[in-house]
């Protein structure tokens, strides 16, 4: 253990000395910026944090909105959903009198069919005549009675003379909005 110790120079120490305060330096400035490096990603964590909490608190104001908007919309279509449901109950026994009467109607007259209705209508009922059956008292018994007399089915038609044609009609003057 004699060798342990050895002299060195005062202008050694302080060499090694600086080198020392030189690789303090250098691994402080590496700390340093890393730990810039950090604050600096932290920063930015922090500030999309805060930007994403704006976002998911705008969204649900905005829900929030949409629900009470919905709940107003709601509001005013009860009473015309209500409205409605009463038409339809309304028009349900609308339809069931109209069809009650339209049975009732069936059930009392037979409606004979309207080709029938237009024969008939368009038929002269024959009219009787006062002096079939009933002599009248200023007559004379020597005349004709009309039961005698000749039907309109004997007689002949007038002649037909041979004479100029008749002029067309004069032209109708249209009255209106194009003429």
């Amino acid at each position: 253990m004699v060798d342990d110790y050895s002299l060195v120079s005062g202008k050694d120490i302080s060499q090694l000395k600086k080198s020392v305060e030189d690789l303090k330096k250098v691994q402080e400035e590496k700390a340093a910026g890393a730990t810039k490096g950090l604050l600096d990603s932290m920063d930015k964590l922090t500030k999309t944090m805060s930007t994403m909490t704006l976002l998911f608190q705008q969204a649900g104001e905005g829900m929030a909105q949409e629900d009470v908007d919905q709940e107003s919309i709601k509001r005013h279509l009860k009473p015309i959903e209500e409205r409605l449901d009463q038409l339809l109950e309304e028009n349900k026994k609308i339809a069931k009198g109209i069809v009650a009467i339209a049975d009732m109607l069936k059930e009392e007259e037979p409606v004979p069919p309207k080709a029938q209705q237009r024969q008939m209508q368009s038929q002269p009922q024959p009219i009787p005549s006062p002096f079939d059956d009933h002599p009248m008292p200023f007559l004379d018994a020597s005349m004709p009675r009309m039961k005698d007399m000749p039907s309109l089915d004997d007689i002949p038609p007038p002649p037909i003379f041979d004479s100029k044609p008749m002029p067309p009609p004069p032209p109708t003057q249209k009255k209106g909005f194009f003429a």
